[in-house]
């Protein structure tokens, strides 16, 4: 699989080794390069895929006919499987570990193994019968709202620091590293 095989229509990816694919998909926040240091462990063993999910790195905010979801990340990241030509092991952390459950229910046949760490599955939380959880889910999809209206104002480093805290504690964006926030910046579109 070659980048012009997927680009423009798709998103921006690297790879990295030879072998079986490994497509893995990044946090919130993040890019595909987050997976690096992984890519290290796979050389002569598996060729990883890494893109950066709509909105992040390289890749342009959502821009499809339908609103961005958790579904449509998905059906825009299983082009990446498709190209590769034969099934993955299918890597999620975070908001990845989300889509990547989609891909899996809906691409099985694709799918070699799911590996998943962290899953945003917050959705299970919408529809819980306890209303502890439905409080939890509304509080979550607030934080998230904030974060994504600072990022559409052109406030993303705002966007950022509610959600940091809102996971990690009061104080927490303010505590990064400088070198990291920037890093961070660049990364959210």
């Amino acid at each position: 699989m070659t980048a012009s095989e997927i680009k423009p229509a798709g998103p921006n990816y690297w790879t990295s080794g030879n072998g079986t694919p490994v497509l893995a998909l990044h946090s919130s926040g993040s890019t595909g390069f987050q997976w690096k240091n992984l890519s290290d462990h796979f050389q002569g063993r598996y060729r990883l895929i890494a893109p950066d999910l709509p909105g992040y790195g390289a890749t342009p905010a959502w821009v499809g006919s339908k609103p961005a979801s958790v579904e449509n990340e998905a059906r825009y990241m299983a082009r990446l499987i498709k190209a590769a030509g034969e099934p993955v092991h299918l890597v999620g952390h975070s908001w990845g570990g989300a889509v990547a459950i989609k891909i899996a229910m809906a691409l099985p046949e694709w799918v070699r193994s799911l590996t998943l760490i962290e899953p945003a599955v917050f959705h299970l939380l919408r529809d819980a019968q306890a209303p502890a959880d439905r409080a939890l889910f509304a509080e979550i999809a607030a934080v998230a709202g904030i974060a994504s209206a600072a990022a559409a104002d052109g406030h993303p480093e705002a966007g950022m620091a509610r959600f940091i805290d809102f996971w990690n504690g009061e104080d927490s964006w303010a505590n990064t590293s400088p070198r990291l926030v920037s890093r961070r910046e660049k990364s959210v579109k």
